[in-house]
């Protein structure tokens, strides 16, 4: 139960715990630092112009193609072909309502432009930050850092943690803040980074290497042959 109750950054008990979608929970601190541009969204692929009700244009009686049943309909507004003499003339029936069709009409002037694809509101926005969960790998969305800072605490595993502490004493002697001295210690920076180092957020005791976050969520995942290291705090 003890290591339900433990960050699986920080490898402490949580401390202000904040719920990720996926249901694991980090520390609010630890999720801050765990957070990553979000850079998941996939560019919209815009629809070219094509008809609305191709199926109903078809059958349309302004449609420039002609059934022979509608050829011969007096109250069809198709022109046939032997019609020379009437290429600028409507043809009009009785019960027509006062379109005016010719030869030169265009049908899908009538219709309008195509509508534009509306945009999808499922996919995720790249303005905003994910923070990977390192349990299970799900990627949870937040807009951005404030988000982050607001988000609600886990109450329920807060108060589980407060009774646990409350049974072993020895734990919560364990779990005191560090003087002021160790406070002001530089933190270690992560040894595999690139560009922008990143302050280490774990240790591995066999690769004896600093890892931050995303670092060890890429190269040092907890599964396979390296789950059987150990990591620790790197503030530790």
């Amino acid at each position: 139960m003890e290591e339900e109750l433990r960050c699986f950054l920080c490898r402490k008990f949580f401390d202000d715990p904040i719920l990720l979608l996926c249901g694991h929970s980090y520390c609010r601190r630890c999720a801050i630092k765990a957070q990553q541009p979000s850079s998941s969204a996939r560019p919209l692929t815009p629809l070219g112009p094509s008809p609305l009700f191709p199926h109903i244009l078809s059958s349309s009686p302004i449609s420039p193609h002609c059934s022979s049943s509608g050829a011969s309909d007096t109250s069809s507004l198709c022109v046939s072909d032997p019609d020379h003499d009437s290429d600028k003339m409507s043809i009009l029936s009785e019960a027509d309502s006062g379109v005016v069709c010719t030869r030169a009409s265009r049908p899908s002037s009538m219709i309008g432009p195509p509508i534009p694809r509306l945009p999808n509101i499922l996919t995720p926005s790249t303005s905003g930050v994910i923070i990977p969960c390192g349990i299970c790998q799900k990627p949870s969305y937040f807009a951005d850092e404030t988000a982050i800072s607001n988000a609600p605490s886990n109450m329920a595993i807060q108060n589980v943690i407060s009774r646990y502490l409350s049974q072993h004493p020895h734990l919560a002697a364990k779990e005191a803040k560090p003087s002021t001295t160790a406070e002001s210690e530089k933190e270690p920076n992560c040894q595999l980074c690139e560009e922008n180092v990143r302050p280490a957020a774990v240790f591995c005791e066999q690769c004896d290497i600093f890892y931050c976050t995303p670092c060890q969520l890429a190269l040092h995942p907890q599964r396979g042959p390296l789950a059987k290291h150990t990591l620790s705090n790197a503030s530790q």
